[in-house]
């Protein structure tokens, strides 16, 4: 315990009270106590603060006040509805939705890609104004596409999904 003692005195050197005893302590504190109360009601009539619960009291910030809580919050309209898988962006390896079969039997395979490997299907133009109505489907294309497969257009309006099919 004699170790808390110095900081104890600290303490009560720094609120004026060290050496006091019995009336003159009680009467420091009231003194303390008083002005702290004095203090709080000054302060508590600057920031509006009443002595009774209104239940029914709605704070309604100001126009300025909201624009500042809202600096840099949130996402606005178009980081919603363009929202993309940002590893569209990126190089992605090998991703396979269809497991076949080997349709190939050899010892000794030698194929000739002049224009690559694989079947063109077509591509599927998917429009960015209105993701909420992508089917399920125009959703499962995208998240099994690879980045090379996936391209947007240069106003941002459209997105395109080339359907390759790789060997």
């Amino acid at each position: 315990m004699q170790r808390f003692k110095p900081i104890q005195q600290q303490r009560w050197a720094d609120m004026g009270l060290e050496g006091l005893s019995g009336a003159p302590l009680d009467e420091a504190i009231s003194n303390m106590e008083s002005a702290k109360e004095q203090r709080f009601a000054e302060l508590s009539s600057d920031a509006g603060v009443t002595t009774s619960f209104d239940g029914a009291y709605q704070y309604t910030a100001s126009a300025d006040e909201q624009a500042h809580i809202a600096k840099g919050a949130g996402w606005d309209r178009s980081q919603l509805l363009y929202s993309i898988d940002a590893s569209k962006l990126d190089t992605t390896i090998g991703t396979r939705i269809n497991i076949e079969k080997p349709n190939i039997s050899a010892n000794k395979v030698v194929v000739n890609a002049g224009k690559g490997i694989g079947r063109e299907n077509g591509t599927k133009v998917l429009s960015m104004d209105d993701i909420s109505n992508w089917s399920d489907a125009d959703k499962l294309l995208l998240a099994a596409a690879e980045r090379d497969n996936v391209s947007i257009s240069e106003d941002g309006k459209t997105l395109t999904i080339s359907l390759r099919e790789d060997l």
